[in-house]
């Protein structure tokens, strides 16, 4: 039911048509998935906006002036909301219990870290989904998640924060997250490697922090 490279029994891996009927078989599985509307739908009540998922069930109660609407797949926890002119975080789970008051610049979901990018008086920052921030918002830039980190900058030094929320403070000049690599970080002109606390170290063997498959 849930893995489509599912055959018959007599069907065996070296048969001709093996590949063809799995091609089908996707093919076929896609075209049903695009029948349904995965994404939340915004509804309004007295002026105000709310949530309600797939199922019509009222995930965010309608309280704001505007929401981010989010596809069911990812199952994500939280919506970001807007009031006037500043976004905050909500839970989706109906209660409309806040994560974050609505007084950023900027809240916007990353899929891949499974937490959100918030902006404050021009500054990134990262929260997750309890409204705990794993780097708060004195950022100048945020990367895009890239082999397991995100790089931050600020003043023009560098810093990272990986996606089990180890947090590294932009003190260096340069950020190297090669994948299959060690991180190598330079700093006051000297390379070294990230040890398991995330402090400089120019000792290889107590190099901890790597972009592993």
């Amino acid at each position: 039911q849930n893995n489509y490279y599912a055959v018959p029994a007599m069907m065996k891996a070296d048969d001709a048509d093996y590949e063809a009927m799995l091609e089908k078989a996707r093919q076929a599985m896609e075209a049903y998935a695009q029948q349904y509307d995965w994404f939340d739908t915004v509804f309004e009540e007295n002026g105000q906006k709310g949530l309600k998922d797939i199922l019509g069930i009222v995930v965010v109660p309608a309280m704001y002036d505007e929401l981010e609407s989010y596809n069911y797949l990812h199952a994500i926890p939280c919506a970001a909301v807007r009031k006037g002119d500043y976004w905050g975080l909500v839970k989706r789970d109906g209660s409309g219990d806040v994560v974050l008051d609505c007084e950023y610049e900027c809240v916007c979901y990353e899929p891949w870290t499974c937490r959100y990018m918030a902006k404050k008086n021009g500054k990134w920052g990262l929260v997750n989904s309890q409204g705990t921030f794993l780097a708060p918002c004195c950022f100048d830039k945020m990367s895009r998640p890239m082999n397991g980190f995100i790089v931050i900058e600020n003043e023009g030094k560098y810093g990272l924060v990986t996606l089990d929320g180890l947090f590294v403070e932009p003190i260096y000049d340069d950020v190297q997250t090669e994948l299959g690599e060690l991180c190598q970080v330079t700093l006051a002109g000297e390379q070294g490697w990230l040890d398991e606390n995330g402090q400089f170290t120019k000792e290889e063997d107590k190099a901890a922090i790597g972009a592993w498959e």
